[in-house]
């Protein structure tokens, strides 16, 4: 006869001979996942790689310079072309500025280039304030929607268009015209001014965000000034 061993007899474990419950096993420790999401690579559209999303904005990964080995923390990985990206920002709001005031420095030129009031004239700079207050609650939702890329662009784009406009206009009886492409840069000012503090929050560490903020707005700021140093002249 052939010997039976603990195989073939199909004996019961230990503990259901013993009327027990089975043993729990012991649960490996969870792993630590990080998701990033892809919403920074549509800020600028420079880059769609999760790894190299530090072209686009800041990195989220484990440790970094501060965090310790094994430290399972948060830490932004900084793009070397934030300080570019902060920069160009503050040029292409230095030009809008520079469309805002324009008119009203040299208003007794255009009165009597046009042959309209001293009113008209004012109102070419009034158009910012105006076309400001209702756009500005819309574009920051879509701000917070769609990201910086598309903001950028469109106020880029906006800006280029009412230069261009403006550029056709060179003729006493084209006034309309001119008014026609100061209202157009008047809406790209809606999509440039609330970039700033949005390209310092996704661009730039916590300790750099002032910086970024002053920087973003010193284009706008200067270009502002600008008419009231050529009247003190």
């Amino acid at each position: 006869m052939k010997p039976q061993t603990a195989s073939s007899s199909r004996c019961p474990p230990w503990h259901l001979r013993l009327g027990q419950a089975p043993p729990a096993r012991p649960r490996p420790p969870p792993r630590t996942q990080f998701w990033v999401s892809p919403r920074p690579a549509r800020h600028f559209g420079l880059c769609t790689d999760d790894r190299s999303l530090s072209s686009t904005g800041p990195f989220l990964g484990r440790g970094g310079p501060s965090a310790g080995p094994g430290s399972g923390s948060l830490a932004v990985r900084l793009s070397r072309r934030r300080w570019v990206v902060v920069l160009l920002f503050s040029s292409y709001s230095l030009c809008n500025a520079f469309q805002w005031i324009q008119y009203g420095s040299i208003s007794n030129v255009f009165v009597r280039f046009y042959g309209v009031s001293t009113f008209a004239i004012d109102w070419l700079s009034m158009s910012y304030m105006v076309t400001y207050i209702p756009l500005l609650f819309p574009v920051a939702w879509l701000l917070d929607k769609r990201g910086l890329r598309l903001i950028a662009l469109a106020g880029s784009a906006l800006n280029a268009l009412g230069a261009w406009v403006k550029l056709g206009s060179l003729k006493p009886h084209l006034f309309p015209i001119t008014v026609l492409g100061q209202v157009i840069c008047s809406l790209a000012q809606v999509f440039i001014l609330g970039m700033p503090s949005r390209i310092a929050s996704v661009w730039f560490s916590p300790r750099e965000v002032s910086t970024a903020c002053s920087i973003a707005v010193f284009g706008n700021q200067v270009m502002g000034g600008c008419p009231l140093w050529d009247k003190g002249d």
